[in-house]
């Protein structure tokens, strides 16, 4: 318990002005029980960000401790060589495109059979694959936030080399967090279960 003292003085006796009394009221009251426990906090969510691609890093569009959005992008690597791929597969798929057209207009006229223009379709619809799958390894270029949250850091800088499914940083949700009490089994009978 905690005592709580108020002085008040006493009543002045007649006989003896000079020892005046003090009198001391003390009263106990019951304090709730405070004890410390070593405790961790964590977001309830988050999410490594890595990279998809090899490369170096040119750009880096965030700051420590910054608060992003799903989607938005953090770092961009040199994309020179996924560039040139694209633009390689995107002039098969338009040579291979023509190639059709040119295909389709000969078998009308009887000058070619029908193998000829399924062939020629074959093409275009493989070489579209392949341009689908160079614009988005050139998208992989530009790495994003897993999800919107909190990024206390990235671990690259400009000019450094990433490897694919390296680990760059993590972005953490803290809308709702974790908190982990170490207690030791002597001390369990205090909590009770659902008790706030």
């Amino acid at each position: 318990g905690v005592r709580h003292e108020r002085q008040r003085a006493a009543p002045k006796p007649e006989e003896n002005p000079a020892a005046a009394a003090v009198i001391v009221e003390v009263g106990f009251e019951r304090l709730a029980r405070v004890k410390k426990f070593p405790t961790v906090i964590e977001p309830w969510i988050a999410a490594d960000v890595r990279s998809s691609v090899e490369g170096r890093v040119v750009d880096k569009f965030v700051e420590c401790e910054a608060e992003v959005k799903n989607g938005d992008p953090l770092l961009r690597l040199e994309e020179t060589h996924a560039r040139i791929a694209l633009e390689t597969e995107l002039a098969r798929h338009t040579e291979a495109s023509q190639a059709l057209v040119e295909t389709e207009r000969l078998q009308k006229t009887g000058a070619i059979p029908d193998s000829a223009a399924e062939v020629a379709l074959a093409e275009v619809r493989a070489s579209r694959i392949r341009l689908d799958e160079a614009r988005e390894v050139l998208a992989q270029h530009t790495i994003r936030s897993p999800i919107s949250g909190v990024l206390p850091a990235l671990k690259v800088q400009s000019g450094e080399s990433v490897k694919p499914n390296q680990t760059l940083g993590v972005v953490s949700d803290i809308e709702k967090l974790r908190v982990f009490l170490h207690v030791p089994q002597a001390d369990l009978p205090m909590f009770k279960l659902g008790e706030k």
